[in-house]
């Protein structure tokens, strides 16, 4: 008994540890609707903003598509790109009428709706769609999700946060500011990533060791 809380006292520490890596992100979610010949179309028009908590620990890896998404400022400059394949995912499960034993699966189709995230940018103005030989296939307009229309003015919406093109007030000649450099996210990452280690490493120490000495 005492064994199965300590293990409870241990799943429970490093669901706390997990979850402190767990950092809010807003993401664009977008339906399309891929025909056979390769064509793909904005599926009802159905763009979505969502900000959920995802894990800032794991990198989400992703297998590099044949179309690429390119997402442009109100300046129209590049802000991203994003390879994709354009796929559509369908679940099944069925009952054979014999045995009534129930199967399922997957059937991944490149024929079909489905939906790509793409992240935000404060800034975004449109996403440019290019299919498998390099051919535009459609522009997106995600203008009405941006908070900063890089026009010079600051808005109701821009702050220095999210628009400092607009909002970040410019140094005088009498003032002196120190530019701002941003942390190496990769060393910062990879910090983040031995830490957390070096604390699971001591926790499982502990626990084997209490289990030891309650044995003996």
């Amino acid at each position: 008994m005492k064994k199965f809380k300590l293990i409870i006292f241990i799943i429970g520490l490093l669901v706390f540890l997990f979850s402190a890596h767990l950092v809010e992100s807003k993401s664009l979610y977008i339906e399309f609707f891929a025909t056979k010949d390769g064509k793909i179309t904005l599926y009802r028009d159905n763009i979505r903003s969502i900000t959920v908590k995802e894990d800032n620990f794991v990198k989400e890896l992703e297998e590099r598509g044949n179309y690429l998404a390119k997402i442009f400022s109100f300046k129209n400059e590049l802000l991203d790109e994003i390879y994709f394949f354009p796929r559509s995912i369908i679940f099944y499960d069925r009952e054979d009428p014999k045995t009534g034993r129930m199967t399922g699966g997957m059937i991944i189709s490149r024929e079909g709706y489905f939906v790509k995230k793409f992240p935000y940018y404060p800034n975004g103005k449109y996403i440019e769609i290019f299919d498998d030989k390099n051919e535009k296939q459609l522009t997106i307009d995600i203008s009405r999700f941006a908070l900063c229309n890089e026009n010079g003015i600051c808005d109701e919406k821009e702050d220095e946060k999210n628009c400092p093109q607009d909002c970040l007030q410019k140094p005088t000649t009498t003032q002196f500011q120190t530019p701002l450099v941003p942390p190496k996210k990769s060393q910062k990452k990879k910090y983040t990533v031995l830490g957390f280690l070096i604390i699971l490493g001591l926790i499982v120490f502990v626990a084997l060791k209490i289990i030891k000495r309650k044995e003996t």
